[in-house]
């Protein structure tokens, strides 16, 4: 589980940039938002940010609802 969270925008074309930029990091679409979970050190992110300008993206620490998805696979709301 990472403790940094990435979350945008989802943009199918932007999908083989995130894959060869942050490798095999955990993914998860929700609706029209893209979280990327990651354990690499604090400011992977903010580097990639810099190159790629994009709007509506925020950078967040892993929160207990995000342990609980990884753990369950389900929501806090589906249990």
């Amino acid at each position: 589980m990472g403790t940094e969270v990435l979350e945008m925008d989802y943009d199918q074309n932007l999908m083989p940039i995130l894959k060869e930029v942050f490798g095999e990091v955990r993914m998860e679409r929700l609706g029209d938002r893209l979280q990327i979970f990651t354990d690499q050190p604090h400011g992977v992110f903010e580097g990639f940010l810099k190159e790629h300008k994009l709007q509506n993206v925020s950078i967040r620490n892993a929160n207990m609802e995000d342990v609980f998805l990884k753990l369950t696979g389900r929501g806090l709301r589906e249990a």
